[in-house]
C-alpha cells in the first residue's frame, strides 16, 4: 500500500485534489495490504469536494469518465498511467433502502459527510478501513483486528436484507481468504436467504466465478450447501444423507470451471443458461457431462466394455470437447476417453480416415447412405479395434456392403 500511496502522491491530477480536499485509499487494495494479498484495484473516496468539480480538477492530468455520476464516482485513468485499472475515485454516500433487490436504494452522495458515514454503508469490517494519503488509517469498525483474527462480520445487521448479494460476497470472501464467518453474520445469512432471489443469475455468477477461480472451492460448495443459499438460488432439496454423499464426493472430483458449475447446477445446463445466465460454451460442457454420466448408467451388464466407453467418451466429445479435461466423467468413461487421440481412435469424426467423399468415390452406395456409412466405419474402429486406417476401412466397408443397405 505504501508503494501505492508514493505513486498516487506524485500523479499531478491526486495533487490538485489534495490541495482542495482530502483523499483516502478504501476498499480491497486496504483490505488485502494488511494480508499480505496483491491488489490491482485502486479506489479512492475524496471528501469535501463536490463530483462535478473533482471531474474538471482531474480533466486536464489524464482521463475522466462520469460512469456513475448518480452514485457519486468517476473514473480517472492519469496521464502514463501505469496500473491495468483506472482509478476509481468516489464522494462520500449514505444508502436508504426504499425497494426490492441491489437496485432499491435512495443514493445520496455528499462530500461533506465524514469517513465514517461512508464506511457504515459497506458490507463487512474488513472492506469499512481506509487510509489517508499520509498512511493514517482510518478503521471504525475494528476491520483490521477481524483481519487478524481472519473473522468476516459484517458491519450492520441489515447488511444481507438491504443487499442480498453480499450474503455470496461473504462465502466467497471465506473461501479466498480461508477466514470464519462470524457466527451473528452467518446466523443473518441463514434469516435472509430466500432473499437471494432477487438477485440477478448475472451478479451470481459473478460471485460463483470468484470462489472457482480465487478460493477454495471444496470451502465455497460447502457454504453455499450449509447455508441453504444454493437451494434458494436452485430450488434443489437434498432429500437424504445419500444425496449429500454424493454432493461431497463431486466436490472432490472439480477440476474444470465446466465441472464447478455441473456440481452447482446438478448437471442440468439449462439451469445453468436460465438462472445464472450462463455462456453458452461452459453450458455444452455441463451438458457433455451429463451425456457421459446418464449414457454410462444406462449400460446393461452385457455392455461393460472399452468399445461401449470409447463409443460414450466419442459422443461426449461430439457435445463439448471441454469434457476432455473433466474429472466429472465415470472412471471407465473416462480412462477410454484418454485413448481418444485422433490417430489410433479418433476424437471426433474428422478423425476418422475416411470421409463422404472417399465414400461416394466408391460408387456403391446412394449418396443418401454415405452418413450410415461412415457410421459403419466409426462403429468398426471403436468396436472391432479395427485400425483408423484408410485403406483397411474402404475395404471393410466394400466387404460389408450388404450390411449398410440392409
Amino acid at each position: 500500500m505504501k508503494e501505492i500511496i508514493e505513486i498516487l502522491k506524485k500523479e499531478d491530477g491526486i495533487k490538485s485534489l489534495l490541495a482542495k480536499g482530502k483523499v483516502f485509499l478504501v476498499g480491497g487494495l486496504v483490505r488485502d495490504s494488511f494480508i499480505g494479498k496483491e491488489s490491482k484495484d485502486v479506489d479512492l473516496l475524496v471528501t469535501n469536494i463536490p463530483l462535478s468539480n473533482i471531474a474538471e480538477i482531474l480533466k486536464p492530468f489524464g482521463r475522466v469518465d462520469e460512469v456513475g455520476e448518480s452514485f457519486g464516482v468517476v473514473k480517472f485513468t492519469p496521464t502514463n498511467w501505469s496500473m491495468d485499472e483506472p482509478i476509481d475515485i468516489a464522494i462520500p454516500r449514505t444508502e436508504t433502502k426504499i425497494g426490492e433487490g441491489h437496485k432499491g436504494f435512495e443514493v445520496v452522495a455528499d462530500p461533506e459527510l465524514p469517513i465514517e458515514t461512508d464506511l457504515f454503508r459497506r458490507d463487512f469490517t474488513i472492506n469499512a478501513i481506509a487510509c489517508d494519503l499520509d498512511g493514517n488509517i482510518i478503521d471504525p469498525f475494528n476491520g483490521i483486528g477481524d483481519l487478524n483474527s481472519g473473522i468476516i462480520r459484517m458491519v450492520n445487521p441489515d447488511a444481507f436484507a438491504d443487499d442480498p448479494l453480499r450474503m455470496l460476497r461473504c462465502i466467497q470472501f471465506s473461501s479466498r481468504f480461508g477466514f470464519k464467518i462470524e457466527e451473528t453474520t452467518w446466523n443473518s445469512i441463514l434469516e435472509n436467504q430466500m432473499k437471494i432471489r432477487s438477485i440477478s443469475g448475472e451478479r451470481i455468477l459473478e460471485e460463483m466465478d470468484k470462489i472457482f477461480f480465487k478460493g477454495d472451492i471444496k470451502l465455497g460448495l460447502q457454504l453455499l450447501e450449509s447455508s441453504g443459499l444454493r437451494k434458494c438460488i436452485f430450488k434443489h432439496v437434498n432429500k437424504d444423507k445419500k444425496d449429500d454423499d454424493s454432493l461431497e464426493l463431486m466436490i472432490n472430483n472439480i477440476k474444470t470451471r465446466e465441472d464447478f458449475y455441473a456440481v452447482i447446477c446438478s448437471s442440468n445446463h439449462e439451469v445453468f443458461k436460465t438462472t445464472l445466465k450462463g455462456d453458452a460454451t461452459t453450458a455444452k460442457g455441463i451438458k457433455a457431462i451429463k451425456f457421459a454420466f446418464d449414457n454410462f448408467a444406462a449400460l446393461g451388464p452385457n455392455m461393460m466394455s472399452e468399445p461401449h466407453h470409447r463409443m460414450i467418451a466419442f459422443e461426449s466429445i461430439k457435445v463439448s470437447e471441454s469434457i476432455i479435461d473433466s474429472m466429472m466423467i465415470p472412471g471407465m468413461v473416462r480412462r477410454a476417453m484418454l485413448t481418444l487421440d485422433g490417430i489410433t481412435f479418433p476424437r471426433t469424426r474428422k478423425d476418422l480416415a475416411i470421409n463422404g467423399e472417399d465414400v461416394k468415390a466408391l460408387n456403391l452406395f446412394k449418396e443418401k447412405d454415405t452418413g450410415k456409412v461412415i457410421q459403419l466405419a466409426l462403429q468398426t474402429v471403436m468396436f472391432e479395434d479395427a485400425p483408423n486406417d484408410k485403406d483397411i476401412l474402404l475395404e471393410i466397408i466394400k466387404r460389408n456392403k450388404l450390411k449398410v443397405l440392409s
